[in-house]
């Protein structure tokens, strides 16, 4: 999420390939999910309702939360708009 939003925001240079934000291991074991997309889907939705508020820091910058979430609109945003331009 943080490596995400530092590329948005231009922090991080270039466009980049964020870390991933969930590996296989860490679905399995971390999770203990295995199956269905829609089960890794669901645990995490769960997970992630229990992590409340949080900072990150990338390149050596502070990032909340909320400055976060913003990012992630953008780029949910920015996906909608290309299929948009696409028509």
């Amino acid at each position: 999420m943080a490596d995400v939003a530092a590329i948005k925001r231009g922090i991080s240079p270039g466009t980049g390939t964020p870390a991933p934000v969930l590996t296989s291991p860490m679905i399995r074991k971390g999770l203990g999910v295995n199956g269905t997309t829609r089960n890794v889907v669901v645990a995490l939705a769960e997970a992630t309702r229990s992590t409340g508020r949080f900072s990150a820091v990338v390149d050596g910058v502070r990032m909340n939360k909320p400055e976060m979430d913003a990012s992630a609109w953008k780029v949910y945003q920015d996906i909608i708009l290309a299929d948009l331009w696409m028509m």
